[in-house]
């Protein structure tokens, strides 16, 4: 029985998982996915709106899912049977894996359910190298409010595995004014995206920027004001940054410098700093395999668009500024 009136109205279904992860991206791809939920309220913890709606819009340009978060990711798939095996633990009942659930533009892929079916709750898994300190992560939250929506739950376990190596039990019960507000805003950007364009108010990054137009367009275009304060302050946190990584290397060059061939550097037996080689690995000789086989690397050679670089131009916003401040006038 639905819980809230949006959600007798919302239209709902529920899939089995598909075999392969292909199938699981092509079903769940013109949905807002229940995982990115945080990012609607600008609380994902490494992902954000410009990230959700370049990679709508973009997909064959832009995955969220670079390679830094696979391995991420891999190591909580890694987990999760463990950490499955203490969820049952605690709960006293058997778990099996979860159906897929959508309702309205929402989609949600929750990790496990109750064998005994439609009890109103299911299960979500994590895995996180932080200490949690008695809490969630908010995305989490947001997470666990979009399932709770889309398969018609009344509280989402949580179940995470932290820096203690601990599995930590939390329960997140559902929250009619988030889960409102929450398909508000996601129904008003998916129909903008729907549309193939860019929901009004949401910030791109210069990397979304590059994979939404990777070529620009040779034009200028007259800009806001605002952004002379915030180039002056690029620059200068630019010139406070090579001067920081200059006296970086310096410091790092003499700690060095005392350990010369040897690994460890100790004082008193103690153990401050090491200078050891990383593993042997073995790369083609690019340069050596062109050059010997020319015909071979022409074959398979390929034009890629030049990255598009950013260059503030400081002798304009030097203008700018004086200008602003009233010792030039316009």
């Amino acid at each position: 029985m639905a819980r809230s009136f949006e959600a007798s109205q919302a239209e709902f279904e529920s899939f089995p998982i598909p075999p392969t992860e292909e199938e699981w991206k092509a079903l769940r791809a013109p949905y807002y996915n229940a995982s990115l939920a945080g990012c609607l309220f600008d609380e994902h913890e490494y992902v954000t709106l410009g990230d959700v709606c370049t990679e709508w819009l973009k997909p064959e340009e832009f995955d969220i899912v670079d390679e830094d978060r696979a391995k991420i990711f891999r190591r909580g798939l890694d987990m999760e049977p463990y950490i499955a095996m203490k969820a049952e633990e605690h709960l006293g009942r058997p778990l099996v894996r979860s159906q897929m659930y959508r309702r309205g533009v929402m989609m949600a892929t929750p990790d496990y359910e109750p064998a005994e079916y439609q009890l109103g709750w299911g299960i979500e898994i994590k895995s996180t190298r932080t200490f949690l300190r008695g809490a969630i992560k908010r995305y989490w939250w947001w997470q666990c409010q979009a399932q709770m929506w889309c398969a018609d739950w009344e509280r989402v376990h949580v179940f995470a595995l932290d820096s203690t190596l601990e599995v930590h039990p939390f329960e997140v019960w559902r929250d009619e004014d988030a889960i409102r507000q929450m398909m508000q805003r996601a129904e008003a950007l998916v129909e903008c995206l729907e549309w193939g364009e860019l929901p009004p108010g949401v910030q791109l990054s210069a990397e979304n920027v590059t994979h939404m137009w990777p070529k620009d367009s040779g034009e200028e275009v007259e800009v806001g004001g605002d952004v002379v304060p915030l180039l002056a302050e690029y620059l200068e946190a630019h010139a406070n940054y090579k001067g920081w990584e200059a006296e970086k290397k310096r410091l790092r060059d003499r700690c060095v410098a005392e350990l010369g061939p040897d690994s460890v550097a100790t004082v008193d037996g103690v153990a401050l700093f090491t200078y050891q080689a990383s593993k042997d690995v073995e790369r083609v000789n690019w340069k050596r395999m062109i050059e010997e086989n020319p015909d071979l690397a022409k074959k398979y050679s390929e034009t890629k668009s030049g990255p598009r670089t950013f260059r503030p131009n400081k002798h304009g916003i030097a203008t700018m500024s004086r200008r602003m401040d009233g010792s030039e006038e316009f």
